[in-house]
């Protein structure tokens, strides 16, 4: 007997999402005739059986995930509209959003959000642990639950985690410093600068500055590595930015997150006279702004819609279709310039 085709291999030769094939094969919501013919033409060249898909699916249940995300900021906004994206796309889903302060006490602050969302019995969570470590309380709460969690950004080990979406933070680091270090041809000064001392401990923007660190150190000559953390060590923007000013050596910046455009706003002015190379993270508007300028000159696209969008697309796979799913999604580590930023899905 000829093996039926699944609901994923015909949204894959149809070119279209599992949401759309699903409203189609039962004849829910809007879908334009040309997709619906060959939606239903593959299903029936495949031996597809709606019986089977039937036994599968969870029908007349909605089900509720909740969303848990760093506080609305230019790229945790962009996770939103990816899940948001999602959620059109695939029936039965009721999403909850909620937001943690980008603080010193966040992991306080998550731990209590987390009990609250346990508190509702959600189907489903998708979760930004930036600022958890293995020992978390919140790791032992999402455990005990069973609630299947995906988690996007970072990376935790959590035994119901059924998939993480992101990139491999230590070997962007190991990137960003080869884009920096590129082109050697005499001794300049590395700034590795980060902004408030939660970003101290946020694990994503440790773990590129440690494949940075790493990469430095297995080069021929490499350069000493200048660690500022403006709330830390007590310094304004503007003590940071007469540091930098005042080297006798080529500058290299490397700031590990989305807030390059601060220290490129000051340093535009001086950049041809500091030979200035900078690294930045994410496609926010000032971020190209400064990339545009050459102010900046790479940018590391994180492509936070697609990890939203498929987040929830995960965990509509899982719970609704049965199915199984990629536990490590790697995203690519887009290298963006000034000459390829207009091709970018921002």
């Amino acid at each position: 007997m000829k093996p039926r085709i699944t609901i994923k291999e015909i949204a894959k030769q149809a070119e279209v999402s599992i949401g759309t094939v699903d409203r189609v094969l039962h004849d829910r919501g809007r879908v334009s005739e040309e997709t619906k013919e060959r939606v239903l033409q593959i299903a029936k060249e495949g031996n597809y059986s709606s019986n089977v898909y039937a036994r599968n699916l969870k029908l007349n249940k909605t089900y509720h995930l909740a969303v848990i995300l760093p506080e609305q900021n230019p790229y945790w906004i962009k996770h939103r509209q990816g899940v948001e994206k999602a959620v059109g796309e695939h029936d039965f889903l009721q999403v909850t959003l909620h937001d943690y302060s980008l603080e010193e006490d966040s992991p306080v602050r998550i731990e209590q959000l987390v009990r609250e969302v346990l508190a509702q019995e959600p189907d489903g969570i998708v979760l930004a642990p930036i600022f958890l470590g293995q020992d978390s309380a919140v790791i032992q709460l999402l455990h005990e639950s069973q609630v299947p969690v995906v988690l996007v950004d970072s990376k935790i080990q959590l035994p119901n985690c059924i998939s993480r979406i992101g990139q491999d933070a230590y070997q962007s680091g190991r990137m960003s410093a080869g884009l920096l270090h590129e082109g050697y041809t005499e001794d300049y000064a590395l700034y590795v600068t980060t902004f408030h001392k939660a970003d101290l401990h946020n694990q994503t923007i440790m773990a590129r500055i440690q494949g940075l660190k790493d990469f430095l150190t297995e080069v021929e000559n490499g350069p000493d590595v200048i660690m500022i953390n403006l709330e830390k060590d007590g310094l304004s923007l503007a003590d940071a930015v007469d540091h930098m000013k005042a080297s006798d050596k080529p500058v290299r910046v490397f700031v590990p997150n989305s807030r390059a455009y601060l220290l490129a706003r000051s340093l535009g002015l001086v950049q041809q006279q500091l030979k200035l190379r900078m690294v930045g993270y994410d496609l926010i508007e000032e971020n190209k702004n400064y990339l545009m300028k050459g102010t900046i000159n790479y940018l590391i696209h994180q492509q936070p819609k697609q990890q939203g969008f498929r987040a929830i697309q995960t965990l509509h796979q899982h719970l609704l279709l049965n199915m199984e799913v990629d536990p490590e999604q790697r995203l690519p580590l887009d290298i963006i310039t000034k000459e390829n930023l207009m091709y970018c899905e921002h």
